[in-house]
């Protein structure tokens, strides 16, 4: 086992900031179209994909790191994110939402997958923790 980290806490920092962008800009998607929405069923399943959401963001600004000569207040959106999360927030209603949520989620399991994968079973477990929650909480 190695007690160095391989991807570096930086782009750890990076990462984590990014992640909890993503959720939060997700949750905030869902979140708007409630209101919206006369079906029960539909408004329910929208705030619980808003919490669940909003639940992994937190999870993810838990492991920030505090590096004083790294600006890590500005979360970045992984790339290869941009394009579900723009359909997100295109959603018209709450239908299209859920189904854009659905690509968003799968984007983020894989995504953390292949981040788990190049990490370090020491160094990085407190972000191998917090990806594997936010999967089973998507996937849940």
């Amino acid at each position: 086992m190695s007690a160095q980290t391989t991807v570096g806490i930086v782009e750890w920092g990076h990462r984590a900031r990014g992640m909890a962008h993503t959720h939060r800009v997700v949750a905030d998607a869902l979140g708007r179209l409630v209101g919206g929405e006369h079906d029960v069923g539909l408004q329910r399943a929208l705030l619980d994909g808003a919490r669940r959401h909003g639940w992994c963001a937190d999870q993810w600004a838990s492991v920030v790191p505090v590096l004083h000569d790294v600006d890590l207040r500005v979360g970045t959106t992984d790339p290869s994110l941009a394009d579900a999360l723009v359909g997100l927030q295109a959603a018209p209603d709450g239908t299209a939402a859920r189904a854009a949520m659905s690509a968003v989620d799968e984007r983020v399991a894989s995504l953390l997958g292949s981040w788990t994968d190049e990490s370090a079973p020491v160094a990085d477990e407190p972000y191998q923790v917090v990806a594997e929650r936010v999967v089973h909480e998507l996937r849940g």
